[in-house]
């Protein structure tokens, strides 16, 4: 992946509205296509009305022991616009 490439995944992230009342389900849509598109085999699955847990594997069977696991959440935390210097999901890039 190329830095540019990354940058631009990154702006499309942080632009998703995925407070945690609201889920996570935006994300793991917007992820989803991208990693397979890397080769990865994804899995989504939905454990609320609003909420997934999203799985992706590379070069590793489903059935196997053996592998490397990167655990986060796809949610975001409240905050309040008026505290930043930019809107919070714009994305903005402040090369100042």
């Amino acid at each position: 992946m190329s830095y540019k490439s990354a940058v631009d995944l990154t702006q499309r992230l942080v632009s998703v509205d995925s407070v945690s009342a609201g889920g996570n389900m935006r994300v793991t849509r917007l992820l989803a296509p991208y990693l397979t598109d890397l080769g990865f085999h994804v899995e989504r699955h939905q454990f609320t009305h609003t909420g997934e847990v999203l799985i992706a594997r590379l070069g590793v069977q489903a059935d196997s022991s053996h592998g490397l696991a990167f655990v986060g959440h796809l949610d975001t935390v409240p905050y309040d616009p008026e505290r930043w210097e930019h809107p919070p999901l714009a994305g903005v890039i402040d090369k100042s």
